[in-house]
């Protein structure tokens, strides 16, 4: 548990028993936080006809399906931020069960920060250095990440963070907007029963039924990327960004919003990527 002031953050460990699957980033996983009480994050739960893939507050993910595809069936191929899987017939899902054997991780924790430091093992020529620091202040959170290629293939990596976030406990509905100045234009978003498109980003007509996705939003550099508000500035949820996105994804029902803010990255062997995210709660 990290704590700063009014806001304290509840981060899983890489081998806690709360998160065992293949999906998300096991290391900086923030499953909860809340400011003066107020929780501002979800579990994702159950979606409408599909099943959880566990995630629950800030969790991030790199997608990396070559590494896998480039595997021999009943080899060992790295999922960059989960651990060692071994290729089956089928290819992974985000609703695999399968285990994975953990990535060695070294976690130096304070009060208010906590950095974790991954030196993966070279598996089918890929390897990786990782440093994720995650820094509590009083209404924001901070992630700084830092990943270098120290294996023999190129890395191609698509990086974001599923914000499973709400303004407490009240039902996602009228009286909220999610602003979007990261998606070039939000008018482009496809209008439905559930949501209603705006000149800066979407509102809701009632609590919704059902879950909506808009997967792939054209984006650009904006700050904040996105921002969750109650339209009488009572309670607000947003999360900035170091880098130009490559575009932005919408995931929401009832109970939660999740945008999620992509960026691509290739890195060849001896390369380094950094980058950062940012959120702010405010009351």
């Amino acid at each position: 548990m990290l704590q700063a002031g009014n806001t304290e953050a509840a981060v899983l460990t890489p081998w806690t028993r709360l998160y065992r699957r293949t999906r998300f980033h096991r290391a900086a996983f923030v499953a909860e936080l809340k400011v003066d009480g107020v929780c501002f994050t979800q579990k994702e739960q159950d979606q409408p006809h599909a099943a959880s893939t566990g995630g629950m507050g800030l969790c991030c993910e790199y997608k990396c399906p070559e590494l896998e595809k480039e595997t021999e069936v009943g080899g060992l191929w790295l999922k960059p931020g989960v651990g060692i899987l071994r290729r089956k017939e089928k290819e992974w899902t985000a609703l695999d069960e399968t285990t994975a054997e953990a990535l060695p991780c070294l976690l130096e924790s304070g009060k208010d920060t906590a950095v974790f430091t991954t030196q993966t093992p070279l598996i089918n020529e890929t390897a990786y250095e990782e440093q994720r620091t995650l820094h509590l202040q009083p209404g924001k959170l901070t992630l700084e990440v830092r990943l270098r290629n120290i294996g023999i293939k190129t890395l191609h990596l698509l990086e974001y963070c599923h914000n499973f976030v709400s303004l407490g406990e009240t039902p996602v509905g009228p009286g909220q907007r999610l602003l979007l100045p990261a998606v070039e234009n939000s008018k482009e978003i496809q209008a439905a029963g559930e949501l209603i498109p705006t000149s800066t980003g979407i509102r809701w007509p009632q609590t919704p039924e059902k879950a909506f996705f808009r997967p792939k939003l054209p984006a650009r550099k904006a700050e904040p990327a996105w921002r969750l508000e109650m339209e009488n500035g009572t309670r607000a949820v947003e999360e900035s960004v170091s880098f130009s996105p490559c575009w932005v994804s919408l995931w929401g029902t009832n109970y939660c919003v999740c945008a999620e803010v992509y960026q691509s990255l290739t890195l060849r062997q001896g390369e380094e990527a950094s980058w950062r995210r940012t959120w702010k709660f405010e009351l």
